[in-house]
């Protein structure tokens, strides 16, 4: 007969942390088992090795002696109440003095789990009640302690009492199918799945295979082979590599799990779906390949731009065995076979037209027409077979548009603005209408546009145009130094009301490219930083 011991838990502290936005604190040891509940904001938490979300709700569930740090997202506090607490076995049999109970007498099995909206406001309430009564001192009269004792294991039967739902249990699955979605790439072992989801290992397989149909080992090998497959699309990596980031460390191993799944080696897979692309175009098309996570072997350059091999300094590192194909004179279909691509993304521009020299190459993509940035990305993640991805840029990209237009928000509304180029021989004004950049500035990030009733993207001899709006605020863009020098003699240009009041902005604009993903990040971060300044 197995002699069961009670266990008696202990509330040994609880403080309060507020976190500003963006604050960290850095990595510590936890001396005593904790919890950790997050009651207000967002952020993330790196426990024992392994990264979380963390919102409203998210309960944190610290070992002892596991490192642990926090960080508040960028947009708003983080509120988390950290409480330390005691196991403390009793031996009634033989009246033994009583032993500090070991980690697997926990009351709660899960590393990371959150709240469901039953259990959070009694939660909620039940922190507050042992807040308050910290704040009221720290007595030790027993009426007061037995109070805490309660309050305290009270708290920890909300969290660990019940038998899941089925819809609870989904969602600790579901809570298990996302980590392993952020974390195939590394080695852990699948007993580490129940802890994750809060379930037994039996009552977590059968729902597991319930929710998805398949083992958790099985659902983890069909993860991995899935992002083998994205990666083998890539022909600048080797198998080795594949088989690393995807969680394999032996590469024999690796080659024998995908053939099984797949029905033939990754290297067949790779000859027959792997696609070598390249680029003659005027946008760094590159720009949108590398966002969907792939590397072209050749694309456009612009050597008199962009020192080293003509790209700007935020591609130049991830292209460095992409072959670099000067934009700036006529590129010939001759000069890409040696390289043997499987598509070629062609765009009509400057002396680099289509026509004869162009056709009968059926390997060969016209990209022509298309006026925004997501319409390449489009066109571009369909040839390659990366729709999905797009999806997903797309969206990421929509909330760091929206967390630069609230970071600029009290210095665009303050008066309308207009957007000019100064050239040696031209000064061009975007209207505001087809073009990446002004949909950036205008549609995205805030800025008052002036309404002009043109299609163009932008209208030549501008400064005449300028005249007749005379605009509160003008920003300049891709200009030439030389240009903007003689430019600021000019009388109409003095005579400009932006020019009077000071209100004229030049940034360093000549990497900012809105047309692909990685690009018009970088712009957006550009103008935070430039702006800021002035706010």
């Amino acid at each position: 007969m197995i002699t069961k011991f009670p266990v008696v838990y202990v509330m040994l502290s609880i403080k309060q942390h507020k976190l500003s936005a963006g604050r960290k604190i850095r990595s510590f040891r936890a001396r005593r088992a904790a919890l950790g509940f997050v009651m207000e904001g967002t952020g993330t938490a790196q426990l024992g090795g392994y990264k979380y979300e963390l919102k409203p709700g998210a309960v944190l569930h610290i070992a002892p002696e596991t490192s642990l740090e926090l960080q508040a997202s960028a947009i708003g506090s983080l509120t988390l109440t950290y409480i330390h607490y005691l196991g403390v076995m009793l031996d009634a049999a033989v009246l033994a003095p009583p032993a500090i109970a070991e980690w697997g007498l926990s009351p709660v099995a899960a590393e990371f789990f959150n709240l469901d909206s039953f259990r959070l406001p009694d939660i909620k309430e039940l922190l507050g009640k042992l807040l308050q009564s910290k704040e009221s001192g720290e007595s030790t009269e027993s009426g007061t302690q037995f109070n805490r004792s309660m309050l305290f294991n009270q708290m920890l039967y909300l969290l660990s009492s019940s038998e899941l739902s089925h819809e609870r249990t989904d969602n600790a699955i579901e809570r298990s199918l996302n980590w392993m979605d952020q974390n195939y790439m590394n080695s852990f072992p699948l007993s580490r799945l129940p802890e994750l989801a809060g379930l037994t290992p039996s009552s977590y397989c059968r729902a597991f295979k319930r929710v998805t149909g398949l083992s958790p080992g099985s659902y983890l090998t069909q993860l991995r082979i899935k992002k083998a497959k994205t990666l083998l699309r890539e022909p600048n990596r080797t198998l080795k590599d594949v088989a690393r980031h995807v969680g394999y460390q032996d590469e024999l191993y690796f080659s024998r799990t995908f053939k099984k799944s797949e029905g033939m080696s990754p290297t067949l897979y790779r000859k027959r779906h792997g696609k070598r692309v390249a680029i003659v175009s005027h946008l760094f098309l590159q720009d949108h390949m590398l966002a969907l996570g792939v590397k072209p072997v050749a694309g456009p350059s612009f050597p008199s731009t962009y020192a080293g091999l003509g790209y700007p300094s935020y591609l130049t590192g991830l292209l460095k065995d992409t072959v670099a194909l000067n934009a700036e004179r006529r590129i010939r279909y001759n000069e890409l076979t040696p390289l043997s691509p499987d598509v070629i993304i062609k765009m009509d521009f400057n002396n680099n037209l289509g026509g004869a020299a162009w056709a009968g190459y059926e390997n060969t993509v016209h990209l022509n027409g298309i006026t925004s940035w997501t319409g390449y990305l489009g066109a571009v993640a369909g040839i390659l077979g990366k729709e999905d991805e797009a999806d997903g840029i797309v969206r990421r990209m929509a909330h760091v548009q929206q967390i630069g237009k609230d970071a600029l928000r009290s210095f665009t509304v303050q008066g309308r603005w207009a957007v000019i180029r100064v050239m040696q021989d031209d000064i061009r004004l975007y209207t505001g209408n087809n073009h990446a950049l002004s949909d950036l500035l205008f549609e995205q990030l805030g800025f008052q546009p002036y309404e002009m009733a043109y299609e163009e993207a932008y209208l030549c001899q501008g400064l005449s145009l300028l005249a007749e709006i005379d605009p509160e605020r003008i920003l300049v863009v891709w200009s030439d130094s030389a240009a903007l020098g003689k430019l600021s003699t000019n009388p109409i240009w003095q005579g400009l009301r932006a020019v009077a009041d000071g209100q004229v902005y030049v940034p360093d604009s000549k990497e900012w490219d809105p047309w692909g993903p990685l690009g018009r990040e970088l712009t957006i971060q550009e103008c935070v930083r430039y702006f800021g300044q002035f706010q």
